[in-house]
């Protein structure tokens, strides 16, 4: 009796641990296009944090990126260009959703060029925050700006200043 006892613990603890790490390797795609305000940048880095990590580097020279996210993290996403400002997006990808009800998110970034002259110092303060806070809201089966108020401030502030210098090119 102990023996079978101590037998159905083990099964328990073993199905347990097999089903959270199934569950963390699931996962969904997001794509990313990098361009600045009038091309395709080619050449890019892309630094991932979750936790406030690094969590994994990747590098592209054709401007894209095409990434798979496990679920039931939170993760920063850094674009690095050379000669632009860095650009940040922040994913949450807690989900009681099935990941095949998930659909591949496809996103274009655009990076500010550092010899732009039309940015004024609280402009750039702005840029070291995420442009976005992506989440999935599974009953609408959409993706969403967790902190769209914020972000249509950040990236109004932004397009004025991508005016500004197409304008002045």
């Amino acid at each position: 009796m102990r023996k079978s006892l101590i037998l159905s613990c083990l099964l328990l603890l073993v199905c347990s641990s097999f089903a959270q790490n199934n569950n963390n390797a699931q996962s969904f795609g997001v794509q990313f296009v990098l361009m600045n305000f009038d091309k395709k940048l080619k050449v890019a880095e892309l630094l991932v944090y979750n936790g406030g990590v690094l969590y994994e580097k990747f590098e592209t020279s054709n401007g894209k990126f095409d990434i798979a996210l496990p679920i039931n993290n939170t993760f920063m996403f850094e674009f690095k260009v050379n000669n632009h400002y860095s650009k940040r997006i922040a994913f949450n990808t807690e989900t009681e959703c099935l990941v095949g009800d998930i659909p591949e998110l496809y996103l274009t970034m655009k990076l500010i060029p550092k010899d732009i002259q039309y940015l004024a110092k609280e402009d750039l303060d702005l840029l070291d925050f995420p442009v976005a806070y992506i989440a999935f809201d599974c009953a609408k089966k959409e993706f969403f700006d967790i902190n769209k108020s914020y972000s249509k401030i950040l990236n109004n502030e932004i397009d004025q200043n991508s005016q500004k210098f197409l304008a002045g090119n």
